[in-house]
């Protein structure tokens, strides 16, 4: 603990205690699991029986208000809204990102050089976003504390008023309009549908928190782990080489040894060590109890539950013996 090393930490009580047991985390009753049908039963199944940690819910309300993050009703609405982005449709559009793509690697020099400071491959980033992301930092570090987020939300009305000023003109002047937008932009899309200002910023940055340092943190653990594996990176290397046409969201599909360098950096690196929940009425998870552990386990209303996706991803019963080692190939 002293060291910081939180997640070893975390494995080592699974390792003595079993993969499901109960403890108390600061005076709160917490059952903690790695089952991976207890993870699937609180996140999925049962999902409508929990809600996130009103101590933390209540720290972001400020910043994030209600928004596709919160529980119950709102989430679901938030949900079926901002849900259309993900569609196969927009995801096969590729194109529109070989701009950003071919921009960055542009950014390498090719003298040969190892270690390049990242704030050096970006030297053109605008002073306002620049501030925001900034701000945005602060405000989530603050969360809770007495920090104000006026200026994270100062940013974010700014292109609110610019979008609902736009589809208001689209209304007007009909489809044909060279206002009217090629690509899906889902502020645009949610302005359309949502016309309230402050809903519709809440909304947007419901979004753009789990949007924001998801993929970027991804990018960098995969580059960090092929740097330490120069053979897995050679022969990715030599399989784009051998890519002859343009990209598509197909093409990307059936790169399978990519996929399983990501899927394999996630399982290793993981995003959080652990997820909590807390129950809203008594339930129960489907495995960890009984003599062997493989009954069910009764969970009483306001229980903690806390589910170890470090744990599950580094549990040697379902990786094997090898199971700290970087194998995309597993």
């Amino acid at each position: 603990m002293k060291n910081r090393h939180y997640f070893k930490l975390y494995e080592s009580h699974f390792e003595r205690y079993g993969k499901t047991f109960e403890d108390s985390i600061r005076g709160q009753k917490t059952t903690n699991t790695i089952e991976p049908v207890n993870i699937q039963h609180v996140a999925a199944i049962a999902c409508d029986d929990y809600v996130k940690d009103p101590k933390r819910t209540r720290a972001l309300t400020p910043l994030l208000g209600p928004c596709v993050l919160s529980d119950g009703p709102i989430r679901k609405w938030s949900r079926a809204l901002v849900k259309s982005v993900f569609v196969r449709a927009e995801l096969s559009d590729v194109d529109r990102l070989a701009t950003f793509t071919d921009r960055f690697l542009n950014y390498f020099p090719a003298t040969g050089r190892c270690l390049i400071p990242m704030n050096a491959l970006l030297p053109n980033i605008p002073a306002g976003i620049t501030e925001f992301l900034q701000a945005w930092t602060k405000a989530l570090r603050w969360a809770g504390n007495g920090g104000t987020p006026s200026k994270v939300h100062q940013y974010i009305d700014q292109h609110v008023e610019r979008a609902l000023s736009e589809t208001r003109e689209e209304d007007e002047t009909g489809s044909d309009s060279p206002t009217v937008r090629k690509r899906y932009v889902l502020l645009d899309e949610l302005a359309k549908r949502i016309r309230d200002p402050v809903q519709l910023r809440y909304q947007v940055l419901g979004v753009f928190l789990p949007a924001h340092n998801s993929t970027s943190v991804l990018v960098g653990n995969v580059l960090f782990e092929l740097a330490r594996h120069p053979s897995i990176w050679t022969r990715l290397r030599q399989i784009s080489l051998q890519v002859d046409e343009d990209l598509s969201f197909e093409k990307l599909k059936s790169l399978a040894e990519f996929r399983y360098v990501v899927l394999e950096t996630i399982r290793l690196i993981g995003p959080a060590a652990r997820v909590v929940r807390i129950a809203i009425r008594d339930t129960f998870l489907p495995s960890g109890g009984g003599f062997d552990g493989k009954g069910p386990v009764f969970v009483a209303k306001g229980t903690a539950v806390s589910l170890g996706t470090w744990g599950v991803q580094h549990d040697g019963d379902i990786w094997g013996e090898d199971v700290q080692e970087f194998k995309p190939e597993r």
